[in-house]
């Protein structure tokens, strides 16, 4: 109550229609820059060929990969279809359920064994084809978003040793389940294999996840030593390993697979409505139109389109919305210049009072105090 009694002088200076706040072009396209640097919050996709390996797995058990599929509210269609992608918030829900079904002691090693090209796509066959283990993560690198449109690849030579740091955009962090990771980790190592030999082991492994119940047998099929608990998963692995040339190389076939790849990521920028939606936002939001309606005109699309193709992607446009202003909000209060009334605006709420019950719901406290805390921390 106090802090809306604080702000009525400077509401009702600034009027109630937004587009009067006269607040400075400039310092908004910083916030708009922050936003893009720190990850776009939207419905975030796994290539469908991706889960053909937790089918595989189940398969091989004898259970009914379809029954489990469908628990999780997958389409087992979508396995045959090279451009198909499941939501991560369904893939969470089938590595629990395969996890639970399955009676492997370590599915996601059991998972990540079976690692083959076919499961990344053109991705995958470009990385076998490439000349050396350093052309390989290269590639990964760049093509990485085709299996998971989150996924942050990071390469790093430093001295004897190459680092590959996997990790997810901020809004994704939380989405996989433990066993997605083992099986990722052991994906990654069985490629590598593939490529160098069925005796190779990395220098090192960090995991985010937490140390897995069969931890033994993840530990033996990497032959190497495991850290868990880490802020991100990192695999170090020996330079001179990385600068070998790899046996059945093919500059050709690595042309092929990489366009291939580029085709892909192209469809994927243009048929991503969730990130067209975001980007709309983020330009109306200040201006407090924040309809289906009005999106949907800017992009050219009938509101029922828009629906639709939402509906598709496993996101609603109202999730859209709240994601969009909790991302913004945290950077907008991190940034003292801006007063706490000028982001209730920036972020469309009609009252600031609004935007501290928003902000409380999703950081646990009002903005006033967390910005207090970040100074003093």
């Amino acid at each position: 109550m106090c802090y809306r009694h604080s702000t009525e002088a400077a509401v009702s200076a600034l009027g109630r229609e937004r587009h009067q706040l006269g607040l400075d072009l400039s310092r908004y396209a910083k916030q708009l820059s922050f936003y893009l640097k720190h990850g776009e919050p939207m419905a975030r996709t796994v290539i469908s060929t991706a889960a053909v390996l937790v089918w595989e797995t189940l398969t091989a058990e004898g259970l009914d990969a379809r029954a489990i599929f469908r628990e999780a509210g997958l389409d087992p269609a979508l396995l045959s279809d090279g451009d198909g992608r499941y939501p991560m918030e369904g893939m969470r829900r089938l590595w629990l359920a395969a996890q639970q079904a399955s009676a492997e002691p370590c599915f996601g090693v059991a998972v990540g064994r079976r690692w083959a090209p076919k499961h990344f796509h053109a991705l995958g066959f470009a990385l076998l084809a490439c000349g050396t283990v350093m052309e390989a993560l290269q590639r990964l690198q760049r093509y990485g978003r085709i299996v998971n449109d989150a996924l942050r690849v990071q390469l790093a030579v430093e001295g004897d040793l190459c680092r590959l740091s996997l990790s997810l955009e901020p809004d994704a962090e939380d989405l996989p389940a433990s066993v997605a990771v083992v099986a990722g980790v052991t994906s990654m190592v069985t490629m590598l294999r593939q490529l160098m030999g069925p005796g190779y082991c990395p220098h090192s492994i960090s995991v985010r996840a937490a140390r897995p119940a069969a931890a033994v047998e993840f530990e033996r099929y990497l032959g190497c030593p495991v850290y868990y608990g880490a802020a991100e998963t990192l695999l170090v692995l020996q330079r001179a390993d990385c600068e070998k040339a790899v046996m059945g190389a093919s500059a050709e076939l690595l042309q092929a697979n990489e366009r291939v790849a580029e085709g892909y990521l192209a469809r994927m920028a243009k048929a991503d409505i969730g990130a067209r939606v975001e980007h709309e936002l983020m330009g109306l939001l200040p201006s407090g139109d924040v309809s289906e309606q009005s999106v949907a005109d800017h992009l050219a699309l009938s509101v029922r389109s828009l629906q639709r193709q939402l509906q598709q992607r496993g996101v609603s446009f109202n999730q859209l919305v709240q994601q969009v202003r909790q991302r913004l909000a945290k950077g907008y209060v991190d940034n003292r210049q801006l007063s706490l009334t000028e982001i209730a605006y920036l972020l469309g709420f009609s009252e600031p009072a609004n935007f501290t019950r928003a902000f409380k719901r999703w950081y646990g406290c009002p903005p006033s105090a967390y910005r207090k805390a970040r100074l003093l921390g």
